[in-house]
């Protein structure tokens, strides 16, 4: 089984679509995603979009000292 981490065109969100239900959608519904990365495991899927997504976090820079 193979877990995607695949987004949709024009949208920022990463989605974790399991094995068995990306075999239910039809070819025009696959082809609306972008594959962003395959997996082995969910877990392994969820750690890699939890972790995109905290790097897309926005960061407050520190100010700078005077």
């Amino acid at each position: 089984m193979t877990w995607r981490v695949a987004t949709r065109p024009k949208t920022a969100l990463l989605e974790v679509i399991d094995p068995t239900e990306w075999d239910n959608f039809t070819e025009a519904q696959q082809n609306t995603y972008e594959s962003v990365s395959l997996f082995s495991s969910e877990q392994e899927a969820d750690k890699f979009a939890a972790a995109k997504v905290d790097a897309a976090k926005a960061t407050n820079p520190k100010p700078l000292r005077r």
